[in-house]
């Protein structure tokens, strides 16, 4: 069982692409790079939970969540990704819990255009199977197309 435990950890899994723009301090700079998330619904009126390093990912506060085996397709706005603002933006699907657990003898296959982010305020238990990776018939969360 891999068990992680922090005030708050952000859990990033993008497949095997990566791009980064440069950091751009021209006047019009603000009004090119919004700060939150493409098509993503407002927070409401709950004061958000954030946290993060390289994008400060902000969301509801969770409750505890267990995944069971599923396939999770980060293409899709829907259950089990939540609804988020980040600085700088990111378009991804972030699934968030107080805490998340994937139980053993259960696999998350994740698949889609989009990275996933697993935000959890307390732990992340994986004692069954996250597979996030890309394989010949279906690239990982955020991969780049083979071509």
């Amino acid at each position: 069982m891999w068990r992680m435990r922090a005030w708050l950890l952000a859990l990033v899994a993008s497949g095997c692409g990566f791009s980064s723009s440069a950091f751009d301090d021209s006047p019009d700079a603000a009004v090119d790079s919004p700060d939150a998330a493409v098509d993503q619904p407002p927070l409401g009126d709950v004061a958000p939970i954030c946290g993060g390093t390289f994008h400060r990912v902000c969301v509801a506060p969770p409750s505890p969540l267990t995944l069971l085996t599923r396939t999770i397709d980060t293409s899709q706005r829907t259950a089990p990704c939540v609804a988020y603002t980040t600085t700088p933006a990111i378009d991804a699907c972030v699934i968030a819990g107080e805490s998340i657990t994937i139980p053993g003898n259960h696999t998350i296959t994740v698949i889609g255009t989009r990275p996933l982010i697993l935000f959890a305020t307390g732990s992340i238990t994986l004692s069954g199977l996250l597979d996030a990776s890309s394989h010949r018939e279906a690239t990982g969360p955020g991969a780049d197309p083979a071509g």
